[in-house]
Parts: structure tokens; C-alpha cells; sequence
């Protein structure tokens, strides 16, 4: 990495891992499940549930989850504790693939069986369960509102289209298509409200909508292109979207890009080398400030935008910024012809208001306001 990269860069460090070094998850293991199920559990406690914390993870058995639920006083406890173990109802024949959970402690998962499985974690007991026509390669809950319930169960089939399937609606189930010229479905993500990017095997990225029309019943957005673009010109690996800095960040190409979906312009990329570049995984952390990006052959990259540790540095309450700080920054976004106009209409605006308030000419306020008269 260039560490004289400009504010567009991104800055990282590398850490690499040897094949055969100690892994001290490994001995843990050894000495007993309980302490690997509870780490397991503690980093899924901060990511996804809150409350009581519900862990699915596939047995020695194909095809079988088990939850393991732990209060949240344990969790946060150094010593280790014995937890309740559930298996889920709902039996597969081969094993689980993928899962997901929700606000609502419900986890989807899904298995070579070509079935999905929609399970309550208090219990274990079936919610529903689907058969679908190809083999789960991700499964995300999603929602077409931004603030309603995630109970849209959306499953990556076969690499070849995704199958969008309601829980309040189950007979409504929508089967989402995608041109063969885009390539195989790498990974997608939720955002928004309804709208989900999807990131192709060939390096496109697409936004596809699955709203509903609110103003005619027959017209909606389900199925809909929003925005296309090629990002990758041989092929794209993974895709992560973080909510909180609105960017969607991709790698492939030995290299990794980060775009602003606001306006879809690529803000940052990183080249890296090949021996560096058989990429596995990329995730961001919780804030978006950084982005981690795993590899095969032991390499992990932390990445870290540096114009977004400016604004989070400027944004600090440790460190208030002054009055004149304050309107650059509020001033910055504008060019100066749209602050002439935006100005100009404000004043026009104030003084056809207080004429028509004062039942006057806009000519003779301006001679009562500024103290001049013209004759005629």
C-alpha cells in the first residue's frame, strides 16, 4: 500500500497468517465445545440478535441445526457456562449451506436438498418450509420498507436467479431474473427501502427494486433495473453494503473499489498483488470506517477511508469544530452559480411575501427599505 495515497486512497495494513501456526481456537475446541460454542456465540450476539442469543451451527449430522441460547449475563461473562442447546424441527437430508436470522429471532437456512427451512430460535419450532429448484448459495432477510419488519426471505439459487418469498404472503412468492451477459449471482445485499445490489461473476453491479407502485396497483417496480455498471472488467469476487456510509465496496481484479451509491461514483480503489489478491471475503465494520478483506492463501487486509476518518474526526465531540468551520463545511457542497441562485431566490421570496403582508408594490417597498424614489 502507498502510504502517501491521496484523501481517495485507501490506506490498509496487512497481516499475514501461516498455514500451520498455532490456532488457539483449535485448542479451545479440544478442551471442550462449550467454550468454542460460547466465542461463536459472543460474536454473533454483537452482529445480529439482542436480548437472549440464539446461535445456529451445523452438527457433526448433516442436514441438523441446533440453537444454542445464552442469556446476556452469561455471554458477557469470562468463565465459561454450560448453555441450553435446541435443535430445529425442521430435518434436511443433506447438509446446511447458509442461514440467516432477523429482528424477530426467526432464522432461514437452507440445504443441498434444495430446501429452505424458516425456524423460531426460542423454540426450534417450523415456521414454514419451501422447496426451491436449485441448491442455496445465500439466503438474506430483507424487507420493501426501510422501517418495517424484515420477513422477506431472499434466496441466492443456483447462482442463477433470486427467489423473493414473503412470510406474510406466501402464495405471492417472485422469482428475480438477471441478463445472461452479467455473469453468474456472486453475493447481494438489502438496502433501503426494497431495493437490493446484486454484484456478477463478469464485474457488473446491478440495483434491482422489488417495491410495490403506490400509486396504481398495477404498476410496480418488482423486477426493475435501477442502475447498472461494470466495475471489474474480468470478474468480481464478493460485494458488501454498509448502511451507515451508504457505500458498497467489491474486489476482484486484484484490486478493490469502493463506491458511493449517493451518486454511484467510484470514491476509492486499491491495486494489489496477485499473490495478495485470491480473495475469499470482504465485510465492513459496523461504523464503516473500515473494511476487512480475507484471501485463501492467508493474507487479511484492513482497509480504512481516509476522508471517512476525516468527517468522523471533524464530526467528533472531543474536538468541536469553530463558527467558521461550521459554514465551510455547510458551504463546501454548493457551487458558487447554485449559491447565486439559491440566495437570489430567497430574497425574492422575502420580498414578495412582506409585500403581499403589507398590501404594498414590491417597487415601494423597495423604496420604504433602502430610502430612494424615482420620478416619472
Amino acid at each position: 500500500v502507498n502510504p502517501g495515497s491521496v484523501a481517495s486512497k485507501l490506506v490498509g495494513a496487512r497481516v499475514v497468517v501461516r498455514g500451520n501456526a498455532h490456532d488457539p481456537s483449535r485448542g479451545r475446541e479440544r478442551e471442550g465445545d462449550h467454550a468454542a460454542l460460547m466465542e461463536q456465540s459472543q460474536v454473533h450476539h454483537h452482529g445480529r440478535c439482542r436480548g437472549q442469543l440464539h446461535v445456529a451451527r451445523d452438527r457433526d449430522i448433516q442436514g441438523q441445526v441446533v440453537f444454542y441460547d445464552m442469556p446476556d449475563e452469561v455471554a458477557s461473562s469470562a468463565r465459561v457456562h454450560r448453555v441450553a442447546l435446541r435443535p430445529a424441527l425442521a430435518k434436511h437430508k443433506k447438509k446446511i449451506l447458509c442461514g440467516d436470522w432477523n429482528a424477530q429471532n426467526e432464522f432461514a437456512f437452507g440445504s443441498e436438498d434444495r430446501q429452505v427451512s424458516i425456524c423460531y430460535g426460542k423454540d426450534g419450532s417450523v415456521i414454514d418450509q419451501v422447496k426451491i429448484k436449485a441448491a442455496p448459495v445465500g439466503i438474506h432477510f430483507g424487507g420493501r420498507r426501510s422501517t418495517a419488519v424484515k420477513r422477506i426471505v431472499s434466496v441466492n439459487m443456483g447462482r442463477e436467479t433470486i427467489l423473493l418469498y414473503d412470510l406474510n404472503e406466501k402464495d405471492n412468492a417472485l422469482e428475480l431474473a438477471f441478463q445472461a451477459r452479467y455473469g453468474d449471482i456472486v453475493d447481494y445485499r438489502w438496502f433501503g427501502a426494497g431495493y437490493i445490489v446484486a454484484g456478477f461473476s463478469l464485474g457488473y453491479v446491478v440495483v434491482i427494486s422489488t417495491r410495490m407502485s403506490v400509486l396504481s396497483l398495477h404498476m410496480n417496480e418488482i423486477g426493475q433495473e435501477q442502475y447498472c455498471a461494470k466495475f471489474h472488467d474480468t470478474w468480481l469476487h464478493a460485494i458488501c453494503y454498509n448502511e451507515i456510509n451508504g457505500m458498497v465496496a467489491t474486489c476482484g481484479d486484484a484490486c478493490i473499489k469502493v463506491v458511493r451509491m449517493a451518486d454511484w461514483k467510484e470514491i476509492a480503489m486499491e491495486n494489489l498483488h496477485r499473490d495478495a489478491a485470491a480473495f475469499d471475503d470482504l465485510n465492513w465494520t459496523v461504523d464503516g470506517r473500515l473494511l476487512s478483506v480475507s484471501c485463501h492463501n492467508g493474507w487479511l487486509h484492513h482497509f480504512k477511508l481516509v476522508h471517512m476518518e476525516q468527517a468522523c474526526t471533524t464530526l467528533d465531540s472531543a474536538a468541536l469544530p469553530s463558527a467558521a468551520h461550521l459554514i465551510a463545511a455547510i458551504l463546501t457542497p454548493f457551487t458558487p452559480p447554485v449559491l447565486v441562485f439559491t440566495v437570489v431566490s430567497m430574497v425574492g421570496c422575502i420580498t414578495l411575501a412582506m409585500s403581499w403582508a403589507l398590501e404594498v408594490s414590491v417597487w415601494q417597498l423597495l423604496q420604504a427599505m433602502f430610502g430612494f424614489g424615482l420620478r416619472l
